[in-house]
């Protein structure tokens, strides 16, 4: 999947929406003017009616910006890069999956998605939520295992179910919380800090240094030609960084989606 055609296929979430409001409103036409004939009763038509026009708009609003993009990725070849190799990605929701993540390359090559995952494994007999990271090639790297009970914490495993951490949270009022990332042996490796009203988490190592940056409306200009909403959020990572310790980050963005907002 390529930028572009997130944007067209989101359009045409919006066309499906509009068409079935249509339905509602021809319903009640059909039913006042064959039975109850109430100049009344056609009130009830406009609210579906207008519901129809206004998501018509953004489906053309949307293929409109996927026919300009799709111009401009024109003669930009796609790098081989992983996303462990990724120094940014940008952050999408999948509009027809809710607890579906998109994770994009800044060249608008997919780089990868995270997916609620439903089928019946070792960890899903537990009462948690499992999420799953997959590549560009659909080959899983990572596992996230949501608990809320006795604590608040996402348990992140490798694809051979090894763990090699956790993501630990609690809440002391709403303005108020403690963010950790741990080590398979529990010890302290991290810290997340941010704002609870608005997108902006800074992930630091062990020593405080801030090593990803998960954020809404920082999104570099020249970017804007293949993502034309300036809000899209950018998760950036450190240079240096294993592969074990972007796995632990990544649980972020499980919190940030799945959790939290």
């Amino acid at each position: 999947m390529k930028i572009d055609e997130y944007y067209r296929d989101t359009g045409k979430d919006c066309l499906n929406n509009s068409i079935l409001s249509l339905i509602p409103a021809a319903l009640i036409a059909i039913g006042n003017l064959t039975i109850f004939q109430s100049s009344v009763l056609m009130i009830w038509v406009l609210p579906f009616l207008i519901h129809s026009v206004l998501h018509f708009q953004v489906y053309m609003w949307r293929i409109r910006q996927s026919i300009v993009i799709k111009k401009n990725m024109r003669g930009s070849g796609f790098k081989e890069d992983t996303l462990f190799q990724a120094r940014h990605l940008l952050v999408l929701r999948d509009h027809a999956l809710a607890q579906r993540l998109l994770l994009f390359f800044p060249d608008g090559h997919l780089a990868g998605e995270i997916t609620r995952f439903r089928e019946k494994t070792r960890f899903s007999c537990r009462p948690a939520r499992e999420f799953c990271l997959y590549d560009y090639h659909g080959s899983l790297i990572g596992i996230y295992v949501v608990q809320k009970r006795p604590q608040k914490v996402i348990e992140i495993y490798s694809p051979q179910k090894e763990f090699i951490g956790s993501f630990e949270w609690r809440k002391y009022s709403f303005f108020r919380e403690k963010k950790e990332l741990l080590d398979p042996s529990g010890r302290f490796v991290g810290a997340v800090e941010g704002s609870t009203l608005y997108m902006d988490e800074h992930l630091l190592d062990s020593r405080g240094r801030v090593t990803g940056r998960l954020r809404r409306g920082w999104m570099p200009l020249e970017w804007g030609r293949l993502f034309p909403d300036p809000n899209t959020p950018l998760f950036a990572f450190d240079k240096g960084l294993s592969e074990q310790e972007k796995l632990r980050q990544f649980s972020c963005l499980i919190y940030e989606y799945f959790i939290v907002r």
